[in-house]
């Protein structure tokens, strides 16, 4: 029984592993202009607001949660209050590429190609939810 419960522990270690927490500025700021985030830091305390999380098929999700997002952080992020009616038509636009510090990679790849080290200029599929502001990130 002791060697089913160790198993089935270290199966599930790889997914619970794949991810890294991380700071999100929203907003304009003193190197941001226009809505989406403005700078990703990687936090070691509980003060983060999204996640990078590695899914199977190579792409990452960039998961902000809403409930740490202020009221304008929230309607800035997408440019748009978030409202029942708009909720499934908001994307996430970048207007300015900006670098990510660390890099993050997944602590499964040992290669560089598969390290995020900034997001691009351009418009990322988005899925809204009650908790969740969930941007897919294509690695290249």
């Amino acid at each position: 029984m002791k060697l089913t419960i160790y198993l089935l522990l270290i199966m599930c270690l790889p997914p619970i592993c794949n991810a890294q927490n991380a700071n999100l500025t929203i907003g304009r700021g003193t190197n941001c202009f226009g809505r989406g985030a403005c700078s990703i830091t990687i936090e070691n305390t509980n003060q983060y607001n999204a996640t990078f999380i590695k899914k199977p098929d190579g792409t990452t999700l960039l998961r902000i949660y809403r409930q740490k997002l202020d009221k304008q952080d929230e309607d800035r992020i997408l440019g748009n209050p978030i409202t029942a009616l708009n909720m499934n038509s908001l994307k996430f636009k970048m207007e300015e590429e900006i670098s990510i510090y660390p890099a993050i990679a997944p602590p499964y790849s040992s290669s560089n190609s598969k390290r995020i080290d900034k997001l691009k200029v351009g418009v990322y599929l988005t899925t809204i939810s009650t908790y969740y502001i969930d941007i897919l990130i294509l690695d290249d």
